[in-house]
């Protein structure tokens, strides 16, 4: 029997942590040109994220990074990007999207956007949506593909302020991300790059990158439940 695919996996753990203190900092990128930005080179794909979010553990992600400026925070700002092996199914990218929608609605989300975008090329969905977590409202930005019979999902959440002060930079950060190119499984440690000069990386030769579309040994078939999101 097939298990279930759980499709807003990214939004649990490193989204749900809670900072020791309950002040609000007045934290706010500038514009939205990435400080210094590292590219994150994956199999499968890569990213460009900003000096001001931290690379943390999180086993159940691919990648997961948390906004520097959290200390003072009741919810730790997080951006997770979780791979999923699909290949024992039979999904679309809008069937993939319908059953997100109604996981979403599931537990408790309310969507407030769901619209097809084009990133490198690529057909994504992207996802808006708010839930409550106890007085704390959270929000959530997902942007997902189907490539490879692997699905790719980044997923950004927030409270509702600092949501809204950092949705900019991380929309910046999500417009950089590269489907099936230059990744190979040496390639998967950080390189530090300007945005300009990450689009200029060298390309592995054609037998390493046939690896580069295979499924990492870590994307795997990965279930939650709804205690691992914020629900009202």
């Amino acid at each position: 029997m097939k298990k279930r695919i759980f499709t807003i996996i990214a939004i649990m753990a490193l989204g749900l942590m809670t900072a020791c203190g309950s002040g609000k900092s007045d934290k706010k990128a500038s514009g939205t040109e990435l400080a210094n930005p590292t590219t994150y080179d994956k199999p499968g794909y890569s990213i460009d994220v900003s000096e001001n979010w931290a690379k943390t553990n999180n086993e159940n992600a691919d990648l997961a990074f948390f906004y520097k400026s959290s200390e003072n925070d009741s919810f730790t700002e997080s951006i997770n990007v979780i791979t999923q092996d699909l290949s024992s199914y039979d999904y679309t990218l809008d069937t993939y999207k319908d059953l997100t929608v109604s996981q979403y609605e599931e537990l408790s989300y309310t969507i407030e956007n769901c619209d097809k975008v084009t990133i490198d090329g690529t057909d994504c969905y992207k996802i808006t949506s708010y839930t409550k977590n106890d007085n704390t409202k959270i929000c959530c930005t997902q942007v997902f593909t189907l490539m490879n019979n692997t699905a790719y999902l980044f997923t950004f959440a927030a409270e509702e302020s600092d949501y809204k002060n950092l949705s900019d930079e991380v929309d910046a950060m999500f417009e950089t991300i590269k489907f099936d190119a230059k990744s190979t499984e040496s390639s998967s440690e950080e390189t530090s790059v300007t945005p300009d000069s990450s689009d200029n990386s060298d390309i592995s030769d054609s037998s390493e990158s046939s690896e580069s579309s295979e499924n990492p040994e870590d994307s795997q078939n990965i279930e939650t439940s709804s205690s691992d999101v914020p629900t009202e």
